[in-house]
């Protein structure tokens, strides 16, 4: 949250961790819960297209598509419960290919309201760098901990107030 509140980019990466909701709704809750400007849905293709291009070679791409139009023509790109969702809460998605390196940094979302133009990469690296100080951290008062259990004497409440901070 705090990476939130300083205005930073913050990139999410994880499931519901229920068996019937797709990472794309998992993406679609988080960006409601931050309040997102935008939800990014990073994939192997650049945009919505009618089919999959990689599997279709007539596929066309969408210049641009309304939320019920990608849902009446029951296009595949992305979870149809997370459109319907972003569509309910006024959240836009813009679709880019992952796999084109730097294309994270192209993305600018609305002329008023602009991703800080410093290059993404530079805050992704800041990002990790400061979990790895917070996991070290974390493991460190856990080290701590653990060497004041002595043997014998098991207890549910000698672990209880080890909190970790950040994975990944």
């Amino acid at each position: 949250m705090r990476h939130l509140e300083k205005k930073r980019i913050v990139i999410f990466a994880a499931g519901t961790g229920s068996p019937f909701f797709t990472t794309d709704t998992a993406a679609a809750l988080r960006a409601k819960e931050i309040r997102a400007d935008v939800l990014l849905k990073g994939t192997k293709v650049d945009g919505i297209y009618t089919a999959d291009p990689v599997l279709d070679a007539t596929a066309t791409k969408y210049d641009r598509i309304t939320y019920m139009e990608f849902v009446e023509r029951r296009l595949k790109a992305i979870d149809s419960t997370a459109v319907t969702f972003c569509m309910e809460n006024g959240i836009p998605i813009q679709v880019f290919n992952f796999k084109i390196r730097g294309n994270l940094r192209l993305l600018h979302w609305r002329a008023d309201r602009h991703v800080d133009r410093e290059p993404c990469r530079r805050m992704i690296k800041e990002i990790l760098a400061d979990c790895d100080l917070r996991q070290k951290r974390s493991v460190e008062v856990l080290r701590n901990e653990l060497t004041r259990i002595r043997t014998g004497k098991e207890s549910v409440g000698l672990v209880e107030p080890i909190k970790a901070e950040a994975w990944h």
